[in-house]
């Protein structure tokens, strides 16, 4: 069996590449549109939308694109080994089946061959038999291009710009979608290549619908009137407003925690929270599916990390007192989150905080998936279980439920927040929230906070759990606990690409979750609900997702 420290070492050695760069095309083709058969005619809308009329009109011209054969197979990219960035925890707190899950795929299926469809039914993607698409398109992970070598920098990327122009060309690349109009259940959306899918969407992070609510809009603009545009530097100078000073007030009262520092982004008050804390000499004891921001940020502030098993407290124990034995002075930093958004489950978070109570360890939360959507007055996962107040340290986010980007930590001391300030990069060196984003986040902060804000998180979950019925009903895998997110596990990349695909093509736009935010062959749909998602919706949405990873299992040989 491949050891943990193997596994950990290839998992943490992803990069995200940089985007694709527009390419010129010659022809004059409309953009092509999948209409969806059987969508609701209406959305009811608790106000009244505010897109502009022409925000469906105006696309640009978009010509065929043809895919090529696979490149030759001197392009086929091959497993990268990289220098470990964290010590593993030991072998059993990961049984052999979550070891062998989280392995990224020696070659990926490039060398697969597709078994025929049964019953000589034949499954298209944009019109090309699943069959006669190209292996590399179906097969691989970014994972495996990570490892660049070579003198020249600028033509590292060349192989992984070669699988990717595959998978575009084959349909098989549902990334760096937009939408063509506000976020809502039927927004219009475009694929990077410039196909749209007018239909269902289950894609947007907007869980309450606030970014269309009128109270938000005119936050907006009356900031925008009083303040401008920009904050005006960063935060430690004099990149503040009241709006973002009012915000924080606000946090702070909604969380229960003293003291908060605002971020420009959810990913940097995570990345912050740690780095400005934790030194060389510290230690990090996390679970194994903790968010990117916060697996990067243990590697940026130590080599001494530790991962437990997800959501096993017992596991997170043994590493906590592996630690402390190790190092009676060192500091610990354990790190969990209240809603995981891959799996859309939470952990014990009070058992855990006793845990690090007793070994003098330091507990970091991030509610990002939970907060505003779940819980009395939006307080969250948190605020269910009553322990609003009670954990060291809580980061969140605003572009979930809350209508805008940026991010939040919060604290219970004073000291630690005017620490954190002091030594986090972004807060010292990156201009700070503008007015926008702080008028927003506090004006959405408030509906979320009131009676309307109960109706529409009761209509979420009402949406949520008649999804998941469905699903369930079909003989789907609906994995986790009801929130706004309802992953659906399909398994192989190949399959959930296609099907992915075809659910485009019929009309509903929802996410692919493949390496490397899930392990090598645990790809899945993550379905994101909002409060403007009805009854009729969900069950639309779970037939499209049925029947497209029925017909993906069909054209790529599956028989289960």
């Amino acid at each position: 069996m491949q050891s943990f420290k193997s596994l950990a070492e290839s998992l943490a050695a992803y990069m995200t590449p940089e985007p694709r760069a527009p390419e010129s095309e010659a022809g004059g083709a409309a953009s092509r549109t999948r209409p969806i058969s059987g969508t609701p005619s209406e959305t009811p809308a608790p106000y009244p939308s505010t897109a502009p009329p022409s925000h469906r009109a105006g696309r640009p011209s978009i010509a065929p694109r043809a895919w090529t054969d696979p490149p030759p197979s001197s392009m086929i990219p091959r497993p990268m080994t990289v220098p470990p960035l964290a010590a593993p925890p030991d072998e059993d707190d990961l049984d052999e089946e979550e070891l062998l899950a989280l392995a990224p795929s020696p070659t990926g299926r490039f060398g697969e061959e597709l078994q025929a469809p049964p019953d000589g039914a034949e499954i298209l993607v944009r019109g090309v038999p699943v069959r006669d698409l190209p292996k590399t398109a179906l097969g691989g992970h970014t994972g495996l291009f990570a490892k660049g070598r070579g003198p020249d920098l600028l033509e590292r990327p060349s192989e992984y710009y070669a699988w990717y122009e595959t998978r575009s060309r084959a349909g098989l690349l549902p990334y760096s979608r937009s939408f063509d109009g506000p976020i809502g259940p039927m927004a219009p959306t475009r694929s990077e290549d410039g196909v749209v899918s007018e239909g269902l969407s289950f894609a947007a992070n907007d869980y309450l619908a606030l970014s269309t609510h009128p109270a938000v809009h005119e936050a907006a603009h009356q900031a925008i009137r009083d303040f401008g545009t920009i904050a005006g530097g960063s935060p430690i100078l004099a990149g503040n407003t009241t709006l973002s000073r009012t915000l924080e007030e606000e946090v702070s009262k909604l969380v229960g925690m003293d003291h908060v520092v605002c971020f420009t982004s959810g990913w940097t008050a995570g990345f912050s929270a740690i780095t400005a804390l934790v030194r060389e000499h510290d230690h990090i004891v996390m679970d194994v599916y903790s968010h990117a921001c916060l697996q990067q940020g243990a590697a940026a502030a130590t080599r001494k990390i530790a991962r437990f098993r997800h959501r096993d407290n017992v596991s997170a124990e043994r590493q906590i007192r592996k630690a402390r034995d190790a190092d009676p002075e060192g500091g610990i930093l354990v790190i969990t989150e209240t809603l995981f958004s891959m799996d859309s489950d939470s952990p014990n978070i009070g058992e855990l905080q006793d845990i690090c109570h007793h070994y003098g360890a330091t507990l970091l939360v991030d509610c990002a998936h939970d907060l505003g959507a779940l819980g009395p007055g939006g307080t969250g996962r948190l605020g269910i279980e009553n322990r609003l107040g009670t954990v060291d340290m809580l980061i969140g986010c605003f572009s979930k439920a809350f209508a805008t980007s940026g991010g939040f930590v919060a604290v219970r001391h004073q000291k630690v927040r005017q620490y954190i300030r002091a030594f986090s990069g972004p807060y010292l060196f990156s201009t700070g929230l503008s007015p926008i984003q702080a008028a927003v986040a506090l004006a959405a902060l408030r509906v979320s906070a009131s009676p309307e804000g109960d109706e529409l998180r009761r209509r979420l979950m009402d949406a949520s759990l008649t999804l998941r019925a469905e699903l369930t009903a079909r003989d789907l895998q609906c994995i986790g606990e009801p929130s706004a997110l309802v992953p659906v596990m399909v398994g192989d990349e190949d399959v959930a690409r296609v099907a992915c695909a075809i659910a485009f093509e019929r009309g509903l736009v929802c996410n692919l979750i493949e390496y490397p935010a899930v392990a090598v062959h645990m790809a899945r749909f993550r379905l994101q609900l909002q409060s403007l998602h009805t009854r009729e919706h969900a069950v639309l949405a779970a037939r499209i997702v049925d029947e497209s990873i029925q017909a993906a299992k069909q054209a790529c040989g599956r028989t289960t």
